[in-house]
């Protein structure tokens, strides 16, 4: 688990190659986590220092906000390199911008096994547990 994400946080810049279930998916897991973090954070410290009593859609949450920049990057990286595992071009990844469709097809194709072997975008990378 840890190396899959340490692997995903290394080459968060390196759109190229290819990355496993685990690593796509331990670093989907943790990508999540530290956004529901920030938004704790927003709801328990931001929030209050801005003069908000309550969570509502009006609050502005910064801490999600530059949470959601620092991990833009690095899962769209592993996101294109695991599609690279299963074969595809990360071009894939725009199909996201269709509502619920885009979602549910990217997930099912990063659900896929990935190429055994050589292919396209070269040998599969495997994370020693």
């Amino acid at each position: 688990m840890l190396r899959a994400i340490s692997h995903a946080a290394a080459h968060s810049l390196n759109f190229a190659g290819r990355a496993g279930r685990a690593e796509f998916w331990w670093w989907t897991v943790f990508a999540a986590l530290l956004i529901l973090l920030a938004l704790l954070v927003d709801v328990r410290i931001s929030a209050p220092m801005m003069g908000y009593e309550r969570f509502t859609r009006d609050v502005p949450t910064p801490a999600m906000i530059v949470m959601l920049f620092l991990l833009l990057t690095p899962t769209l990286a592993v996101s294109v390199r695991r599609l690279h595992d299963i074969g595809q071009p990360g071009w894939w990844v725009l199909i996201n911008a269709i509502p619920l469709i885009g979602q549910i097809g990217l997930a099912f194709l990063f659900a896929l096994p990935g190429a055994q072997g050589k292919n396209r975008y070269g040998m599969p990378v495997r994370i020693a547990p």
